[in-house]
């Protein structure tokens, strides 16, 4: 009988593990030595990017990857100039098919509006009733009319015809049963309806939120809740029985009086739907003025330690970490950059001194301008505080004969090996500043330019702190 039950509890265990794993293989020829990365997201409401697996192309031309997946997947990739994605079923079989390689530009991997080209990535043998191929037919039909109604979002438009054209989409697929599609096919509706009908958001909110489950992962699920949901706080806070929420974050930074509050609204009456609309507006209210950050911190933080869902405590933690990267009192996002002399440099290799680090390019007038001053403030402070450029543009090679040229003395790291840093430290232009205390904490972030007042900025900071007397850097110096 112990044989039978060790038999059959293996045979089930090998059998949940075997279907649980999802096989990604492909021939790209042009890709030859590639690592391709695959990501997904954190979660949908920071939008932060997650690695889910990498494979590397052989000299073949081929790669083969053996991935665990637990549940439907939207996954994408970075090749060059595009930007591909799909979605990963748990126990499928799927043979890609990439673009011919087309790398950026110098200039495109320096530039941080750079538009990729999107694509659904084609998948070799998956038949119409494939789900990424069920998908890409609706969406076909879909965003033509979805971009109609985006540029008459100021006018009126015919709800028959609305409705018509909603029913002719959904027609062709009123036999297939695959739940993710069914999914897909009525937020991606209530997108429309959304967007035709925006006076009626209640309407939509309760029809498609109220008593329904939350779908985490599910991307139309998610996109029509961030549409929902957009600046919630502030309108609620302009009816009478939503104005305290107000006081019930700026002055009693409390998550149960806000969400007491809130459970005036009978949309919100499921306390699951209820915190993820709280944690979409904690976030969001971080990039504006209508609370006090600390206040939101507060909220979030409370939220974190009451939630009985452990998903809603993993998502606040990824909202901490996004809005609390740049923000004084918080450590930045860490790297890991080669230097001039193909070292590898960290954050960390410069505790013990304030650090004024700065994102430049060689190829920007404003940056090289100030790299006079930044000379100069080497060396008067040089040994209290330590200047860190990470270069943006060109190759590793271009920066050390830039400096073999012009000797600058301080630290310059090329950002080439981990360009993701432009995205963690949010770089739109340069030059961009930030200043670090002895502890590698942010104390100004953005802060002033060597142009601009950061000298004298520095000067009471190192002197409030003891760090510099009276008498100047130069007598420490000696």
């Amino acid at each position: 009988m112990k044989q039978v039950v060790l038999f059959l509890f293996c045979f089930l265990f090998t059998g949940f593990a075997e279907g649980a794993y999802t096989i990604i293989k492909g021939t790209a020829p042009s890709y030859r030595g590639d690592e391709l990365v695959f990501k997904t997201y954190k979660d949908y409401i920071t939008l932060d990017e997650k690695e889910l697996f990498r494979v590397k192309v052989d000299s073949s031309g081929s790669f083969y990857a053996r991935v665990p997946v637990e549940e439907i997947l939207y996954v994408f990739i970075y090749l060059g100039i595009y930007k591909g994605h799909f979605y990963m079923e748990p126990g499928k079989e799927y043979n890609l098919i990439f673009p011919d390689k087309q790398e950026k530009t110098p200039a495109d991997k320096t530039n941080p509006f750079f538009e990729y080209t999107e694509f659904m990535i084609g998948i070799s043998k998956g038949g119409m009733y494939e789900l990424n191929f069920m998908i890409k037919s609706f969406d076909n039909s879909y965003y033509p009319y979805f971009n109609k109604l985006a540029m008459n979002v100021r006018g009126r438009n015919n709800p028959q015809e609305v409705e018509r054209a909603i029913a002719e989409m959904q027609k062709p697929w009123d036999t297939v049963s695959h739940p993710f599609f069914r999914q897909y096919i009525r937020y991606r509706i209530g997108m429309l309806q959304w967007l035709a009908y925006q006076h009626k958001a209640k309407a939509i909110s309760k029809e498609y939120f109220q008593h329904n489950p939350v779908l985490y992962h599910h991307i139309a699920y998610m996109d029509l809740f961030r549409q929902v949901y957009d600046k919630y706080f502030y309108y609620f806070s302009t009816t009478p029985e939503g104005k305290v929420i107000l006081d019930d974050i700026n002055k009693k930074k409390s998550y149960s009086a806000l969400k007491k509050s809130l459970q005036q609204d009978e949309v919100l009456q499921d306390p699951c739907l209820l915190e993820m609309v709280v944690l979409k507006n904690l976030h969001d209210n971080f990039y504006t003025d209508m609370f006090s950050r600390e206040a939101l911190l507060a909220v979030l933080d409370s939220l974190a330690a009451s939630t009985a869902y452990p998903i809603h405590k993993e998502i606040a933690s990824n909202i901490r970490g996004k809005v609390t990267s740049l923000m004084p009192g918080f450590y930045p996002p860490p790297f890991h950059l080669y230097d001039h002399t193909n070292t590898l440099k960290s954050l960390d290799d410069f505790k013990g001194y304030y650090v004024y680090l700065n994102f430049c390019a060689c190829n920007s007038y404003s940056c090289m301008k100030e790299f006079i001053m930044l000379n100069q403030l080497n060396e008067k402070y040089g040994s209290k505080v330590k200047i860190v450029s990470v270069i943006c543009d060109g190759t590793p090679q271009e920066m050390k004969d830039f400096l073999l040229k012009n000797k600058y003395r301080w630290t310059f790291l090329h950002f080439s090996n981990q360009p993701e840093i432009l995205d963690a430290y949010r770089i739109k232009a340069y030059p961009v500043y930030l200043f670090l205390d002895k502890e590698g904490r942010i104390i100004h972030s953005p802060c002033p330019s060597p142009a601009e007042n950061f000298e004298e900025m520095m000067i009471k900071i190192l002197k409030k702190s003891g760090d510099l007397p009276s008498a100047g850097e130069g007598h420490l110096r000696k």
